[in-house]
């Protein structure tokens, strides 16, 4: 009678835990494909002597705005944003700028949001609980088996 109560316990876990991680997996999907992500430039001033750079007055007007928007006369500077027409913008800044005479590194920065992780975790949450059920039929089905053995 105990081994019967633990195989319906463990169906239950098994299946509680399918319908969470489900969940987890759906809410996962459900922000990623809705969030908006912020992406943009980091700028930093560089003292090589980069021959390469690109000049700030040859960058295209919307170009030039958006470095502005980052750059801190001798200091690092950050811009960021969710606007997709920006970010493509930004994604066509040179990496090398000069600017009054300093030359800026220009990195391309985006943030991942936490919420990434709810579909792995989601996965896992749903492989526990079908290992769960796997495990429960399992032992149901050879304790059939030896039981069958001692009938006989």
């Amino acid at each position: 009678m105990a081994a019967t109560i633990t195989i319906r316990i463990s169906i239950v876990i098994g299946i509680a835990l399918l319908v969470v991680g489900g969940g987890i997996y759906g809410y996962g999907a459900y922000d990623s494909a809705t969030i908006d992500r912020e992406a943009g430039i980091d700028v930093t001033p560089t003292f090589q002597t980069n021959t390469t750079a690109t000049d700030f007055s040859d960058l295209p007007r919307e170009q030039r705005a958006l470095f502005l928007l980052a750059v801190e006369p001798g200091q690092d500077g950050r811009f960021m944003t969710t606007d997709e027409e920006l970010q493509e913008l930004i994604s066509e800044l040179p990496y090398s700028i000069r600017y009054d005479s300093t030359i800026y590194d220009v990195s391309r920065v985006h943030v991942d949001v936490v919420s990434s992780l709810f579909q792995p975790f989601g996965i896992l949450v749903t492989g526990i609980g079908g290992a769960v059920l796997l495990g429960a039929a399992a032992r149901s089905i050879f304790g059939r088996i030896r039981d069958y053995r001692m009938s006989s």
